[in-house]
């Protein structure tokens, strides 16, 4: 079979750190070819070209030549995302968009439409829902399994270490921890639970760009989540789901066992849900990417269907948006009342 062209736009720390040694696996293996790199940066975009000699780079997606039916994987500042998928898709391509998908449900929506006027896929880029764990939890909770709805605890952060190619990424537009992590831990509550029915938030956004977040929602059948967050304190990091028959555990973050204890058992077992294939060349999370990319692929060739379609996203991207315009003001009780008052000022503009 051809290898399927894929043009990797934007080539900062994620295309560098995750991309490059995917693509490169999946070139090894005959299943891509990347055809292109695009970033305003020239430095970055020819460090990357010396991975990919045959690749063509280019400074705007506008300047790529005609490549119908390629697959480009979009992987530069949330800002950007809508306007170069659009762009992208009128041209012919398929995309997988990088988490989030889109700053605002409205772009996302557009994004949406755009596929669908161009018969081409648009895939979002949520790797995490290809880990076995998270599928093997996702049908347990789904069959009853676990037992009556419960509390999911679940807490992600640390102090920011993400090697970011642009101070863009911290400008208030882009969502910060809110739309970095929580796009991840969201989308895959609403993708085991649903969209909840309620739901409310706290942020330290204080008129500029939100580092840490308390989230919490609940849901018609009963189950309650809440969700932390953090870019400058170290978390411990996981999931707590408090369950009918007892707890389970999860790392959330990798491809880590299922740990479950239920009520009057004397031992935690532990559980580690196999994948259906396994790739030997790409360890620990770098083989959900490419888990994800294959799926992409499959699709394209219509013998899969998307995990991850854009549309399965918007409800988690409605949690979001709502969360960042009619979120509280997280508590910070070392900041005296003069420095709240203007925190209370800044986050009103």
């Amino acid at each position: 079979m051809k290898p399927c062209d894929v043009e990797l736009i934007g080539c900062g720390a994620l295309a560098e750190m995750v991309y490059a040694p995917v693509l490169a696996y999946l070139t090894r293996a005959g299943r891509v070819r990347v055809a292109a790199l695009v970033d305003p940066n020239a430095a970055r975009a020819a460090g990357l070209a010396e991975k990919f000699p045959g690749a063509r780079v280019a400074a705007r997606v506008e300047e790529l030549p005609a490549n119908d039916g390629a697959l480009a994987i979009v992987a530069s500042p949330p800002g950007v995302h809508a306007a170069q998928t659009c762009a992208l898709l009128a041209a012919g391509r398929h995309v997988l968009c990088e988490k989030p998908l889109a700053t605002t449900v409205a772009e996302a929506e557009a994004m949406i439409e755009a596929a669908h006027t161009a018969g081409r896929l648009l895939a979002a880029g949520m790797m995490r829902r290809f880990y076995p764990s998270a599928q093997a939890l996702r049908e347990n909770l789904a069959a009853g399994v676990l037992g009556a709805p419960g509390k999911i605890d679940i807490a992600e952060g640390g102090r920011f270490g993400w090697n970011a190619a642009s101070p863009k990424f911290f400008e208030p537009a882009n969502g910060g921890v809110l739309y970095d992590l929580g796009s991840h831990v969201l989308d895959l509550l609403c993708h085991f639970l649903g969209e909840p029915s309620e739901s409310a938030a706290e942020l330290d956004t204080l008129g500029g760009t939100n580092t840490n977040g308390v989230l919490t929602a609940r849901w018609a059948n009963g189950w309650e989540a809440r969700v932390r967050l953090s870019w400058d304190t170290a978390l411990e990091t996981g999931w707590r789901i408090q369950i009918g028959r007892g707890e389970c555990r999860w790392d959330g973050t990798s491809d880590g066992p299922l740990v479950c204890k239920m009520n009057e058992a004397k031992w935690w077992l532990h559980a580690q849900p196999q994948a259906t294939t396994r790739h030997a060349d790409a360890q620990g999370w770098t083989v959900a990417f490419v888990r994800q990319i294959e799926n992409v692929l499959a699709a394209r060739e219509g013998r899969e269907k998307l995990v991850a379609p854009a549309e399965d996203v918007l409800p988690s991207l409605r949690w979001l948006e709502k969360a960042r315009h009619a979120a509280g003001r997280l508590p910070q009780p070392w900041l005296s009342p003069v420095e709240l008052a203007g925190a209370a000022r800044l986050s009103s503009r």
